[in-house]
């Protein structure tokens, strides 16, 4: 974030809460939260003003602010679900597929032979089921203990700047 983003949440808060920031305070304050993202900021500060009856020490601002970094992690997977990131190739499928609507073309084929190929298609479908959700439990799971790969952080930043340009930021908030 920048340091006017942080000036404007910061006397959001000072006004909201009737207190005075010191300028040592002020620059305290920012050097120990400038890494954070201006709507990680915003949603942080919206959330102190719903839930807390005083203004909050700089232990609880980083406990918010990580919090809702999380929630805006979590919502960005949302997003990438949506968007069939964690899908997975299905080549398989397709060549199942494939071999099934020629069995079902092709004369004389036994509805045993039908019934093992639709078994098949069935499989391979709840096997990429479950390696999507298992995919999907795993990157929550990464955001949940903040320990994400940087190229799976990379893809999410990716998604992110892609939701904003579509205008679909509120599906992250």
């Amino acid at each position: 974030m920048t340091e006017q983003e942080f000036l404007d949440g910061i006397t959001l808060l000072g006004t909201y809460y009737g207190k005075d920031y010191s300028q040592l305070e002020v620059k305290i304050y920012y050097d120990m939260i400038k890494e954070y993202s201006n709507d990680v900021w915003s949603n942080a500060i919206k959330r102190i003003i719903k839930n807390q009856t005083f203004a909050p020490k700089i232990a609880e601002l980083i406990k918010e602010l990580e919090d809702s970094k999380k929630v805006t992690e979590l919502s960005i997977i949302d997003l990438m679900v949506k968007e069939g990131y964690f899908k997975r190739s299905d080549i398989e499928l397709k060549r199942i597929e494939k071999e099934y609507k020629e069995l079902k073309q092709k004369e004389g084929v036994s509805d045993i032979e039908l019934e093992l190929k639709e078994e098949e298609l069935k499989n391979e479908r709840d096997r990429m089921d479950r390696e999507e959700i298992r995919s999907i439990d795993k990157a929550k799971m990464w955001v949940l203990n903040g320990n994400i790969p940087e190229w799976f952080l990379k893809d999410m930043r990716d998604f992110f700047k892609k939701a904003l340009k579509l205008g679909t930021t509120k599906l992250l908030n």
